[in-house]
């Protein structure tokens, strides 16, 4: 596993005032915590794992453990690390590891955007036009580009076999216009945390329950593109 370092650490209580082994010990947990923010390690496994001095990580560990009232996160009273048993001296939870996941990975997802819309495109122009309407959303373009490299009409449900039609969205004319693998192979890269096919019958059942606001064909690919970013940020 890995975490993302923020450069905002440096600028808080605990690079301002310290101590420094607080601030080293913290780096090193945050890299080797699971996906849910724990570190179910000694400190000497800690020590070894890292190479930094064993005083250096007890010291550290001692400091994230006490309450920190000039945190700018007051939870847990400002304490980064909480024990995850009392009977033990060792193991720890990271108290904002989910706040700072998500934050990881709009970050990485908007950051994969920019770089598979520019190599797509071979340029670098930027995802906003200058009145501001994002008309270059990646999953929208791929979308449309799906469509004109399989040389097939998305105006119809016969247009894909049977086998790559993963689900049939209404547009505003009562067409169903077909969903290729192809196409969910793209959400499944861009936003790793939802689950596309059941994302895209939510959709369907949405474009079914509401038939005055669906979308056009041509408008499709935004809208779900708006659907699963809406999605991933709630993930």
């Amino acid at each position: 596993m890995y975490g993302k370092l923020f450069a905002q650490m440096y600028d808080g209580t605990l690079g301002t005032e310290g101590p420094w082994e607080a601030l080293v010990t913290f780096q090193q947990m945050i890299i080797l915590a699971d996906q849910d923010g724990v570190v179910d390690m000694t400190a000497e496994a800690l020590s070894r794992r890292t190479t930094i001095p064993l005083r250096v990580i007890k010291k550290g560990l001692q400091a994230l453990e006490a309450p920190d009232s000039g945190s700018r996160s007051p939870d847990e009273g400002g304490r980064r690390i909480l024990r995850l048993s009392e009977s033990r001296d060792w193991g720890w939870r990271l108290v904002n590891h989910t706040k700072y996941r998500a934050i990881r990975t709009t970050e990485e997802r908007r950051q994969y955007q920019r770089e598979y819309w520019h190599k797509r495109k071979g340029d670098s122009t930027p995802l906003n036009n200058s009145t501001g309407t994002q008309h270059n959303q990646p999953i929208a373009e791929a979308y449309t580009e799906a469509k004109a490299e399989d040389k097939r009409p998305a105006s119809s449900a016969t247009a894909l076999s049977a086998g790559d039609v993963v689900v049939l969205l209404p547009c505003n004319t009562g067409e169903e216009v077909p969903v290729g693998k192809a196409f969910v192979d793209e959400l499944s890269t861009a936003y790793p945390d939802v689950d596309p096919v059941g994302t895209l019958r939510e959709v369907r059942a949405w474009c079914i329950a509401n038939p005055r606001k669906r979308k056009t064909k041509d408008g499709l690919g935004r809208f779900i593109n708006s659907w699963f970013s809406r999605v991933q940020n709630e993930a």
